[in-house]
């Protein structure tokens, strides 16, 4: 006699939920092992660009612009301009993103590229461990959404700075390309949540 499991259709069973798990499961094994390798090849890509002359350089100040110092500089920069309700928000904005930041990182623990290709050397130190999602893109998307909103003028610089951040996290070899994606959405969604 099969039991029947609380909470889902009258019909299901245990073996049948059991089952069902086990076809997800394979789907994501599947799915995560898809991401990956286009990972690779993206990565192996973005690796081919650092030949150009002054490029690395170029990303490691593009990089170092989304570090989190400079944020504390434009918050206060915005207090002294008495903007205050744009700096609730970005703080606000902050606590949330930086709490599911964490979370998610110390959920997934990806190892970085460095960590987990042969051979594979990353341009800078990480600050951390694990690889996703991509905090500074994250934050750099968090502030292009919620500074849009007050400066739309500055939309296309902000967003383009945020994609560059993004791009300087792989090219720097700290970063697969999902890492960076997952960053963005991250941002973006709670700077739409927040305005």
């Amino acid at each position: 006699m099969q039991q029947k499991v609380p909470f889902l259709s009258g019909t299901a069973t245990r073996k049948g939920v059991l089952m069902n798990t086990v076809n997800h499961s394979r789907f994501y094994a599947r799915l995560l092992k898809s991401i990956h390798q286009a990972d690779l090849c993206l990565l192996g890509k973005t690796q081919g660009i650092k030949d150009i002359q002054g490029f690395v350089p170029c990303c490691r100040y593009i990089s170092i612009s989304a570090d989190g110092p400079l944020y504390v500089l434009l918050g206060l920069f915005l207090l002294y301009l008495e903007h205050y309700d744009i700096v609730k928000l970005v703080v606000v904005a902050f606590i949330i993103e930086r709490v599911i930041y964490f979370s998610t990182k110390n959920i997934c623990r990806r190892d970085r590229p460095a960590d987990c290709i042969e051979g594979f050397c990353c341009t800078v130190v990480p600050q951390d461990k694990f690889s996703f999602p991509s905090g500074h893109t994250s934050a750099a998307f968090l502030i292009a959404g919620t500074l849009g909103v007050w400066y739309p003028w500055a939309l296309p610089v902000l967003y383009g700075w945020a994609l560059w951040v993004a791009l300087s996290r792989v090219v720097l070899g700290v970063h697969f390309p999902s890492d960076t994606v997952a960053g963005a959405a991250l941002g973006a969604s709670v700077a739409a949540l927040v305005l």
